[in-house]
């Protein structure tokens, strides 16, 4: 690398290590020792004893483990696929300019400021089978109104919605790459007779592409929680 870039380079480096110095510390770090502690027999108290795969075989017949692995999976998978596509749709949608598109944004965007603590209170009210809001609305629609805490299938569709409740992040991710795009590139579009979708799509692809893979990829990390039910 030339001297020419290699001080945009390091200037990039200096303002991101902060970043990456706690990325580090608190992401690389921790699965490092949970990678070796899962080879080690491990009671907090006495040194850790090195046993190998042991661990892995006591889970490959654990039932437990298989319902967390299971439900973990379908949690994630559920949550990426609708988040990335729910994302991606509000920001082509916001992006058409259309009046009051400001003010949507902004309230897409408001549910990631809420706190964890005030936003868990919030759900657990909402979600509640006799007097919470989401029941009374459905009771009033004459829609069957469920349990949602208190069954497998409730709990899991509980929390994907209330994942989905916080994708205004993900929005502004793909706002941002629609932008990127350089407006020649529509223009060269419509010319060839591309119709509005086509020319939404094909354009943008590269954009759309980068902005899906760095969020999935939050989101992956955002929903990494095992169930058990």
């Amino acid at each position: 690398m030339s001297a020419a870039r290699l001080h945009p380079t390091l200037r990039g480096l200096t303002w991101v290590s902060p970043w990456l110095l706690g990325f580090a510390l608190f992401m690389l770090l921790p699965i490092a020792l949970s990678a070796w502690y899962s080879l080690t027999d491990y009671s907090l108290l006495d040194r850790p004893i090195y046993v190998g795969l042991e661990n892995y075989r006591e889970l490959w017949y654990d039932s437990v483990a298989h319902a967390a692995l299971k439900n973990s999976a379908i949690f994630t998978l559920a949550t990426v696929a609708l988040g990335t596509l729910l994302s991606l749709a509000l920001a082509l949608l916001l992006e058409q300019k259309l009046p009051g598109s400001e003010f949507v944004r902004a309230i897409v965007f408001l549910p990631t400021l809420v706190p964890v603590i005030a936003a868990a209170l919030l759900w657990m009210w909402a979600l509640n089978t006799e007097t919470g809001s989401v029941n009374t609305l459905l009771r009033t629609l004459h829609l069957p109104a469920p349990d949602w805490l208190a069954t497998p299938t409730g709990a899991m569709a509980s929390i994907v919605l209330v994942s989905l409740w916080g994708i205004g992040t993900f929005v502004v991710t793909y706002a941002a790459a629609l932008r990127g795009v350089p407006p020649s590139l529509y223009e060269a579009a419509c010319i060839d007779g591309a119709g509005p979708l086509r020319r939404r799509r094909r354009p943008g692809e590269h954009h759309h592409r980068k902005a899906a893979s760095k969020s999935s990829l939050c989101l992956q990390f955002a929903r990494r929680r095992p169930t058990t039910w």
